[in-house]
């Protein structure tokens, strides 16, 4: 099987709004397979920071997500705007927003696609240390954000219990772990599991 890109035969847009972007293409794959419509979601690139004090604590928010219609627990992040001229910046912006703080280091821990199959967007991750609040938070009206520090091994107690369920915040705290060298990976190879 020959991998490659389907062809784009048309496009139309089904949906756009300043938040949501839908587009319906008409395609034909390498082998001759025509696939017509398929939907397309384009959004804005978004940023997410895994954020660290002194004592390895991470910042968690929690928020109300009408999506799901529940009250979540996260880590702070959002929609880069079209002013922002790259992702830190986006990154800087938002944790400061929703939290009040600003840190001495962004750390890139490299792009992530949010759903690759219908999405068009990128997720980028940032682990933050020497964070600091300088200023209340700044939200819009649809949102209304605690904040709290939490040990690692409480984070992974609540990851555990199903209570942190949010995936591309957890695959930005994987790659800040491992990227801060707090993952070892190598140690837990051999290891057998008691689950």
């Amino acid at each position: 099987m020959k991998h490659a890109p389907w062809k784009i035969e048309a496009s139309s847009s089904i949906l756009d709004t300043p938040w949501l972007k839908v587009r319906a293409d008409a395609c034909t794959t390498p082998s001759g397979e025509r696939i017509d419509p398929y939907y397309v979601v384009e959004s804005e690139d978004w940023v997410h920071t895994a954020v660290f004090d002194e004592q390895r604590r991470i910042l968690l928010i929690r928020l109300y997500r009408h999506g799901n219609q529940a009250v979540n627990l996260e880590i702070p992040g959002g929609n880069m705007d079209p002013g922002d001229p790259n992702p830190e910046t986006a990154a800087r912006r938002e944790l400061l927003e929703e939290t009040g703080y600003t840190a001495d280091q962004f750390i890139p821990l490299g792009d992530l696609t949010p759903n690759s199959a219908r999405n068009t967007n990128s997720l980028h991750g940032f682990a933050v240390l020497g964070p600091r609040k300088v200023a209340e938070p700044a939200t819009d009206a649809a949102e209304e954000i605690s904040c709290e520090w939490v040990e690692l091994p409480e984070l992974m107690r609540r990851i555990a219990a199903g209570e942190f369920r949010q995936a591309l915040h957890l695959a930005v705290i994987f790659l800040a772990l491992q990227k801060l060298g707090w993952l070892d990976l190598d140690t837990a190879q051999g290891r057998t599991s008691t689950v």
